[in-house]
């Protein structure tokens, strides 16, 4: 398949029923997600999580609003959202109150190819229309996982509500409303979309931190005497 040399593409065509609900069927396609050393997902596997705002608070992990990444100021309010033992697999609920509504797995390269659903309704496991999604990756872990915020952990998120100009979306990351079609989403960063936001964040180990508060301590008590 060829694509684009988009950053981030995310194409939507929708079903057309005879009922007033349809599916969103979305081509996801990310070029490309990096780990915290800017690198394409060098492990064997790494999960990805399209996330939805569930209890419809306009929220979304970490406080995501829009245009915003997670960045090391952010990053521990996002991680808070997923907790210490949350499951990385579809309709997962947050302790936000988000969900979880697609998975999948990174390929080594650290690019995506996949297509996604967006079941529009008003069952448990279906979307609203005009509700915010946004879209995490976590280098190092699998589909399945439980995401722990107890040791060192990397963590990605993207949330970009309005359509982005210079890649001719027709929307942000916002579910569309029914029998709507075209170009879903578009981040195209030559032309003006920052990579770095598709860099995942570093967060060490509590106790490593430990260690360096100590150490800046002992280093300053030294320089003292």
């Amino acid at each position: 398949m060829n694509h684009k040399p988009f950053t981030f593409l995310l194409l939507t065509t929708l079903s057309h029923c005879v009922a007033s609900h349809g599916a969103t069927t979305a081509q996801l396609y990310v070029d490309k997600l990096n780990t915290s050393g800017g690198i394409g997902n060098p492990a064997s596997s790494s999960a990805w999580a399209i996330i939805y705002d569930q209890n419809n608070d306009g929220n979304l992990p970490g406080g995501l609003t829009d245009g915003t990444s997670v960045t090391i100021a952010n990053a521990s309010a996002t991680a808070a959202a997923f907790g210490s033992s949350t499951a990385l697999s579809v309709n997962t609920l947050l302790s936000s109150g988000d969900r979880i509504i697609a998975v999948g797995t990174i390929p080594v390269s650290g690019i995506l190819d996949d297509l996604i659903t967006f079941d529009i309704g008003t069952g448990l496991n279906q979307v609203a229309s005009g509700r915010k999604f946004s879209l995490f990756w976590f280098p190092g872990l699998s589909v399945g996982d439980n995401f722990d915020t107890t040791g060192a952990y990397e963590l990605g998120g993207i949330f970009e509500q309005n359509p982005h100009a210079p890649s001719f979306s027709d929307y942000g990351m916002v579910v569309p409303g029914d029998n709507e079609n075209g170009l879903f989403l578009a981040l195209d960063s030559t032309a003006g979309f920052p990579e770095s936001r598709l860099v995942a964040v570093a967060v060490p180990e509590p106790g490593s931190m430990l260690l360096a508060v100590f150490g800046t301590v002992a280093l300053l008590s030294r320089r003292r005497a």
